[in-house]
């Protein structure tokens, strides 16, 4: 008895869907924080500076921009990353390229919401000190040369699991 096998694309799928050891992680990573300095602070990194902020420290306020981005908008993340990976496990993408695209698209939704500004607002005494250091107005919270908010990124790495 001979038996004929016909793949329709069965193994091109799962191994589509089995071969992708990576995942996708949004912020200030340690890397970037390392090699970049925030003004003439006694040579903070930006990713401290990304921590003090999300945390607040001392006399600086919390002004979490990424644990309250990702509250408010899970039901949209999931979303958007379930359509990814379709994209993906159809063969449209590459998983690292659904994974690289959905990166993307959360970096520009975080830069977008520290741009129209995250509570508290400054006191007027820091604005005044921005304004000096600017020779402008500053009144927007996470912004002054644009190191944290340049800073924000995507990074795929290996999966832990």
């Amino acid at each position: 008895m001979n038996i004929k096998t016909i793949d329709r694309g069965y193994d091109d799928f799962i191994k589509r869907l089995t071969n992708r050891p990576r995942a996708v992680t949004v912020g200030v990573h340690a890397q970037e924080g390392a090699a970049a300095k925030e003004g003439d602070d006694g040579g903070i990194t930006v990713a401290e500076v990304a921590a003090i902020h999300e945390f607040g420290l001392g006399s600086v306020p919390q002004r979490s921009w990424l644990r309250d981005f990702v509250d408010e908008n899970a039901d949209k993340l999931r979303k958007m990353l379930a359509a990814s990976m379709r994209e993906a496990a159809a063969g449209k993408l590459t998983h690292e390229e659904a994974m690289n695209r959905f990166g993307l698209a959360v970096v520009g939704m975080i830069k977008k919401r520290i741009v129209a500004g995250i509570e508290p607002e400054l006191k007027p005494a820091t604005k005044a000190a921005k304004e000096r250091i600017t020779g402008g107005p500053k009144d927007t919270p996470l912004i002054l040369y644009g190191q944290l908010l340049s800073s924000i990124v995507h990074r795929l790495r290996e999966s832990r699991t």
